[in-house]
């Protein structure tokens, strides 16, 4: 998903596209006048797997030089108190750094989590797509990806030959971050869930109260709005 407060995501150069969100007080005022706001996040624990084998190519660390304990006792403290959002705080980033417990924390209308392999997860972000977006714009990336990118309307998981970075919602990770979670040690797990307290109870908390697509419920709201929300993504 494209972020709603930033400069990239080829979701807000079209003309239905949502705003850009300034600020939390911005969000507010936006959902004041009806629009939805959306919020996809990852599993604290696959993500932190996910620096440690993907993110070279971003300031990240090599997993053929600096082994895991190096980089979550000694690399990850440091690279998360960076400007780089590869490693920040995804509640922190979403929320304009405004603490989640906080009063004036956006409130989130859909709050989609990752699944526990790629296939649940696929699943999750069409579920989410279609109740953020609608079918409309869900058949039309579905089918062209997200961008301008021609990569021929190839699901890749269901003939696994597509190369595409946009096809069809997003690349599968090549660092399959999710299948390596079993690396993590007790101590390793202490220590993120420390880096990371806020993320680790607000992920757990989305999947225990919220469906699938990131609705709540029973929520007579949770059919899609005409208005496009404007939205937020950790990477």
């Amino acid at each position: 998903m494209a972020a709603g407060a930033g400069g990239g995501g080829w979701i807000l150069k079209q003309p239905d596209a949502p705003p850009i969100v300034r600020d939390a007080y911005h969000l507010r005022l936006l959902r004041k006048q009806g629009y939805r706001t959306a919020f996809w996040m990852r599993d604290p624990f696959e993500r932190v797997m996910s620096m440690y084998t993907g993110t070279k190519h971003a300031g990240g660390p090599d997993p053929a030089t600096m082994s895991l304990d190096s980089f979550i006792f000694s690399a990850l403290p440091r690279l998360k108190d960076t400007i780089n959002e590869h490693f920040q705080s995804q509640v922190a980033v979403c929320n304009f750094n405004v603490p989640a417990v906080s009063a004036s924390a956006p409130v989130w209308d859909v709050v989609a989590t990752s699944g526990d392999n790629q296939t649940d997860t696929f699943q999750r972000v069409s579920l989410f797509v279609k109740q953020v977006f609608g079918e409309a714009v869900y058949e039309r990336i579905a089918s062209k990806g997200w961008g301008p990118c021609s990569c021929g309307g190839v699901h890749w998981w269901v003939d696994g030959s597509a190369s595409c970075i946009d096809q069809p919602f997003f690349a599968p990770h090549t660092s399959h971050s999710e299948s390596l979670l079993h690396k993590f040690t007790p101590a390793h797990r202490a220590k993120i869930e420390e880096l990371y307290a806020e993320d680790v109870a607000y992920y757990a908390l989305q999947r225990a109260t919220r469906e699938r697509s990131g609705v709540v419920p029973g929520d007579v709201e949770g059919c899609f709005s005409q208005r496009a929300p404007p939205n937020r993504h950790a990477s």
